[in-house]
């Protein structure tokens, strides 16, 4: 399976609302673009992107039988103010569960049989005195399998 992030931001974009509204919702290829400080975003802002995929071992005797695990990572992006990280902290924390709640338990992809997203851990991934980005991933298992090699 080749992750498709397009789900991901379209229901980002569709749960995430009220006052955790986001001014932008963003694939991004490459994530170190944004520890760069060359593009700071409208913020708040949350940037989708593939991470890893971890396959176990082939259980299949003739053929492709694996349990994969892809990981997907969710930058949350809020302007860095000078207010001793008070209001940084509570947008971070507010965008963070509005997030969370959006992704957990859900099923990106019904056809490649993956089972609902989980968290697989967060932290604080770059700040300077413009921008905090926090970097929350979420994994989810799904099984790939072949039968007969492809043509």
């Amino acid at each position: 399976m080749n992750l498709d992030i397009d789900p991901w931001i379209a229901r980002l974009e569709a749960k995430v609302q009220g006052p955790q509204a986001l001014r932008a919702v963003e694939g991004l290829s490459d994530l170190g673009v944004l520890r760069t400080g060359a593009y700071i975003p409208p913020c708040p802002a949350v940037f989708v992107a593939p991470d890893t995929e971890a396959p176990d071992s082939n259980d299949a005797d003739n053929g492709l039988s694996q349990r994969v695990t892809e990981t997907v990572s969710v930058v949350t992006a809020v302007s860095n103010v000078r207010d001793r990280g008070r209001s940084v902290h509570q947008q971070l924390t507010a965008i963070r569960r509005a997030t969370k709640d959006a992704l957990l338990l859900w099923v990106p992809d019904a056809e490649s049989s993956p089972v609902e997203l989980a968290r697989a851990g967060g932290a604080l991934w770059f700040f300077d005195d413009r921008i905090v980005l926090w970097r929350d991933r979420f994994s989810t298992v799904y099984l790939e399998y072949l039968t007969e090699p492809l043509p």
